[in-house]
C-alpha cells in the first residue's frame, strides 16, 4: 500500500478515544507466540487423535473430504471427556510477539478499547512489560448490572480489554465447543455490547477472519448503518466469498481494506521500529497437545474419531476405526466403549446396548441408543413403542443421567412423533413446536432449532397450510438463528422460508429469502461442505424454487433449464426421477397458456417422472396444469376430466386445493361440473 493509503488510515484513528482495535487469532501466530490458527488448532487436534490408529493413511485422506469450524470437533472432544480435557490450556504459556508490543505502543499512545476472541493472554503480558494499567473482562456478561459495567468500563479513561471467548488462564471462562459457542451467540448482552462499539468507535480489526458465528453477523447488521469507519487488514488479497468483502459490499464507504503485512501496519501507525523482543522459550503447541492426548486412553481416542467422522457422513471409515477399537487389548479400552463399538457395528440390539449402558451407568450410550430406538418407532409407526421409549427418556432426564438426556430433547422427538401421529396436521402442533424450538435455543442446540424449524415451516409450505401470520414468525425464528447457525442449516432455512411465502404468494418475500439462500449455498459450496451429487441435487431444488418465484417468463424458463441441467447430474436415478418430475410439471405450466403442444409434451413427461417417484402432489398439479391447457385452447371437456383427476389426488393428499380453485374460475370451470 502506498504511504497516501496509511495517512488516510492514520486520519481516520486520529481521534484514539473513538477507536477500538478487535485482535484475532492472526495476531499470536507470529514467532516467538507460534500459536496456531482456530483451523490449525482442529488439524493438530485430529493430527493427535489419529495417532491412534494403525493406518494412517486412509484416515488423512478422509479428512481432505471434511470441511466445519473446529467448534464441532471441541464439542466431541468435550463430551467424550467430560469437559476434563482442555485443547487450548497451552496458550497461557505462549510468549508476546512483535504485533502484540506494536498494539501496547498504539494502546499508550491513547487507545482504550480492545476486543479480543483471542484465548491466550499475549497482549495483556506486553502490556504488563510496559507497565500500561488495564481492565480485563474475560466473559460474556450474564446481568445488565454486568454488562452496564462493561459498558461504562469501555467509555472511562482506562484501558479496557473484552476477551468474550474467555481466557485460557481461567478454564471456566473458556468458549470454544459448538454449544458452548451457540450460547453465546445467543446473549442479548453480546448483541448489545458489540452494537453500542460498531456504532460508537472506528474500528481497526487486525488478524481476524470473519468466518465466525457471533461478532461477524453483528458487524454486518449493525455497520451500514453506521456512521462509523472500519479499517480490516488482511494478509493477501481476499477472493469474492470471503467474509470481508461480503462486508465491504453491503457497507457504503465506511469500510476500507488494508491488504498487507499486519506487523507493517502496526509499525506505520505506531511509527515505532525499535521495539525489542524478549527472548524467552517458544511454545512448541503440538508437542504439548501431544502429551496432553497421551492421558487419554487409546478407544477414547478413537471414539472421537469415529464420530467426527461419522456426523460428516464417512460412515465406513467410523466402521473401521470402531472394529480397530474391539481388536484393543482390555488396558487400552475405557469403560463404555466396547459396548459403543458393538452398537454402533450392530453387533448387539441397541435395546440391548441401552439396558447395557445404564447398568455400567455409561449414560452417554444409553442416551445415543435411546435416540436411535426413538426415531426408529417414530419411522415405523410404530406408536406403542414410541410412547414407551418417551417415557424412559423422560424419566431419565433426572437425577445423575440428566447431563446426557436433555428435555429439549425430550421436546424435540414429542414434537417429531404427533407431527407423525397426525400425517400432515401440522398447524395443530403450535404449541409443540414452541416447546421443543424454545428449549432447544435455551440449551444451545442451535443445529436442531434450526432443523426443527425447518421441519415445522417446510411441512406448512407442503401441505399448502401457510398464512402470513405464519410466515411473519417464521422469518422472526430464522432472523434470531442466522447469527449462530451453520451455513448449511442456515442455507435450508432460507430455502423453506421462501417456500413457505411463495406457497401464500408472498413473491417479494420469498425472492429475499430465495437469494438469502443462494448467498448461503455458495459460501457451503466454496467451503467444500457438500459432496458433488449433494450440490447438484440442492441446486436444482433452488433453481426450481427461483422460477416459481419469478414472474417474468424468460426468467423462469431459464431457471428451470438451470434445475434440469443439474437434475441430469444426478448419479442417484431414484433422485433424478424426483426432481425430473417437478421440473417438467413446471415447464408445462410455463407454456400451458401459449403452446399447447409443448406443455403437453412436457405436462406428459412430468406425470411419467411423477408416477415412477410416486410424488401424488407433482400428479395433482401438472394434471391441472394440463387443464388449463386444454381450457384455454378449446378443449373444455377433456379440461374438467383433467381438473376431476386433479380434484381427486389433492382430496387424497390432503393439500393444494387453493390453487385448483383459482385454476377453475380463470378456465371459467364451476366446481359443480368437476364434482
Amino acid at each position: 500500500m502506498s504511504s497516501l493509503d496509511i495517512d488516510n488510515i492514520k486520519r481516520l484513528l486520529q481521534n484514539k478515544k473513538e477507536v477500538c482495535i478487535f485482535v484475532g487469532a492472526g495476531a499470536s501466530i507470529m514467532y516467538p507466540t507460534c500459536l496456531p490458527s482456530f483451523q490449525e488448532l482442529n488439524n493438530q487436534l485430529l493430527s493427535c487423535l489419529g495417532q491412534c490408529l494403525s493406518t494412517r493413511e486412509n484416515f488423512q485422506t478422509s479428512l481432505k473430504r471434511i470441511h466445519t469450524k473446529p467448534e464441532q470437533l471441541l464439542q466431541i472432544i468435550w463430551d467424550s471427556t467430560d469437559g476434563n480435557f482442555n485443547p487450548v490450556e497451552c496458550f497461557q504459556y505462549a510468549t508476546p510477539n512483535r504485533n502484540h508490543y506494536l498494539l501496547a505502543e498504539l494502546i499508550n499512545q491513547g487507545i482504550n478499547c480492545i476486543v479480543t476472541p483471542n484465548f491466550d493472554p499475549c497482549l495483556e503480558r506486553a502490556l504488563e512489560k510496559r507497565k500500561i494499567c488495564f481492565d480485563l473482562f474475560d466473559k460474556i456478561p450474564s446481568t445488565s448490572k454486568e454488562a452496564n459495567e462493561l459498558i461504562r468500563a469501555i467509555k472511562g479513561k482506562k484501558v479496557t480489554i473484552w476477551k468474550p471467548h474467555g481466557d485460557c488462564r481461567e478454564p471456566q471462562t473458556l468458549c470454544y465447543t459448538r454449544t458452548k459457542v451457540a450460547k453465546l451467540s445467543n446473549s442479548r448482552y453480546l448483541r448489545e455490547i458489540f452494537s453500542y462499539i460498531i456504532k460508537n468507535y472506528n474500528m481497526l480489526f487486525l488478524g481476524y477472519s470473519g468466518y465466525d458465528d457471533d461478532f461477524f453477523p453483528i458487524l454486518y447488521e449493525n455497520l451500514p448503518s453506521s456512521k462509523k469507519q472500519v479499517i480490516w487488514n488482511v494478509y493477501k488479497k481476499p477472493t469474492e466469498d470471503e467474509p470481508c468483502l461480503l462486508l465491504k459490499k453491503a457497507s457504503s464507504d465506511n469500510f476500507q481494506l488494508w491488504v498487507g503485512d499486519m506487523t507493517d501496519l502496526l509499525d506505520n501507525l505506531s511509527e515505532k521500529s525499535d521495539i525489542k523482543i524478549p527472548l524467552e522459550p517458544v511454545l512448541d503447541c503440538p508437542e504439548y497437545l501431544e502429551k496432553q492426548f497421551d492421558t487419554v486412553v487409546k478407544s477414547k481416542k478413537m471414539a472421537i474419531l469415529s464420530k467426527y467422522l461419522y456426523d460428516f457422513g464417512l460412515v465406513d471409515e467410523a466402521c473401521k476405526i470402531w472394529r480397530e477399537g474391539l481388536a484393543l487389548p482390555k488396558k487400552q479400552i475405557a469403560k463404555g466403549d466396547k459396548l459403543r463399538f458393538k452398537m454402533n457395528l450392530g453387533e448387539i440390539s441397541k435395546k440391548e446396548a441401552y439396558q447395557k449402558a445404564l447398568e455400567k451407568e455409561c449414560y452417554d450410550i444409553a442416551e445415543i441408543a435411546l435416540e436411535n430406538l426413538l426415531m426408529e418407532s417414530i419411522d415405523a409407526k410404530d406408536y406403542r413403542r414410541t410412547q414407551h421409549y418417551l417415557k424412559n427418556y423422560l424419566e431419565k432426564c433426572k437425577g445423575r443421567s440428566q447431563q446426557y438426556f436433555k428435555k429439549s430433547r425430550y421436546y424435540r422427538f414429542l414434537y417429531m412423533y404427533e407431527a407423525n401421529l397426525k400425517d400432515g396436521m401440522v398447524l395443530t402442533l403450535k404449541e409443540d413446536f414452541e416447546r421443543a424450538y424454545q428449549a432447544l435455543w435455551k440449551d444451545g442446540e442451535v443445529i436442531e432449532a434450526v432443523n426443527l424449524m425447518i421441519s415445522h415451516y417446510g411441512a406448512i409450505a407442503a401441505y399448502n397450510q401457510g398464512n402470513l401470520e405464519i410466515l411473519e414468525d417464521s422469518i422472526s425464528k430464522i432472523n434470531q438463528l442466522v447469527p449462530y447457525g451453520e451455513n448449511s442449516s442456515i442455507a435450508n432455512a432460507y430455502y423453506y422460508v421462501a417456500n413457505l411465502a411463495v406457497s401464500i404468494a408472498k413473491r417479494e418475500v420469498a425472492l429475499i429469502y430465495h437469494e438469502k439462500c443462494i448467498h448461503a449455498m455458495e459460501l457451503c459450496c466454496a467451503n467444500g461442505l457438500y459432496e458433488e451429487e449433494r450440490c447438484h441435487e440442492l441446486w436444482s431444488f433452488i433453481y426450481h424454487q427461483g422460477s416459481l418465484i419469478s414472474d417474468d417468463w424468460d426468467i423462469s424458463l431459464r431457471k428451470e433449464q438451470l434445475a434440469l441441467s443439474e437434475a441430469e447430474q444426478l448419479q442417484d436415478k431414484k433422485r433424478q426421477i424426483y426432481h425430473k418430475a417437478f421440473i417438467y410439471s413446471r415447464l408445462c405450466s410455463l407454456y400451458m397458456r401459449d403452446n399447447y403442444k409443448l406443455a403437453v409434451e412436457y405436462g406428459m413427461k412430468a406425470l411419467e417422472f411423477a408416477r415412477r417417484s410416486k410424488a401424488m402432489q407433482s400428479i395433482a398439479r401438472t394434471y391441472t396444469y394440463l387443464a388449463i391447457a386444454d381450457a384455454k385452447h378449446g378443449k373444455r371437456e377433456r379440461a374438467i376430466q383433467k381438473f376431476r383427476k386433479s380434484y381427486e389426488i389433492h382430496k387424497q393428499i390432503g393439500e393444494g386445493l387453493g390453487y385448483f380453485y383459482t385454476a377453475l374460475d380463470e378456465c371459467e370451470i364451476d366446481i359443480s361440473q368437476v364434482l
